[in-house]
């Protein structure tokens, strides 16, 4: 069974249509696939189409999320790197390496005080989501920006 997308849109399928494009690394392309997830498909489904399906549209949105992070970091933007992980974070609280590269970036545009918050956000949602501290990698970078 297949929609017609004439007449039926479904933002996961078009999010998945975007993520398939000749050139993934494509700034504007990476940032037209990542404003349509809206957030994990069919959460709550249990059936395994839907675990699949959901898995691999998140595993994506992780993915774009971190090249176009990485390309707005590598240009020196580090407000749209912020607004970038930022966007992400709200969908998957407990992605830590976006963490990290959001506390980076922050650190990077002179923002010290609010990469530290981030950390402890970090840390707050892992040990609500998972019941989990942050790696050491995390940490060695909250205790580098801080000073300690």
């Amino acid at each position: 069974m297949s929609f017609d997308d004439r007449v039926i849109w479904v933002d996961a399928l078009a999010f998945d249509r975007v993520a398939h494009r000749p050139d993934p690394a494509d700034a504007s392309v990476l940032r037209a696939a990542l404003k349509r997830y809206r957030g994990h498909f069919l959460e709550g489904e249990s059936a395994p189409w839907a675990l699949v399906f959901r898995e691999r549209l998140r595993a994506r949105n992780l993915k774009m999320t971190e090249a176009l992070g990485s390309r707005l970091e590598r240009g020196g933007d580090w407000s749209g790197a912020v607004e970038c992980y930022l966007g992400a974070l709200e969908v998957e609280p407990v992605a830590e390496t976006l963490y990290r590269r959001l506390m980076l970036a922050h650190a990077q545009a002179g923002q010290k005080a609010e990469a530290l918050r981030v950390y402890q956000r970090c840390r707050d949602s892992l040990h609500t989501h998972l019941l989990v501290d942050p790696t050491e990698e995390t940490q060695a970078l909250y205790r580098a920006l801080s000073g300690r």
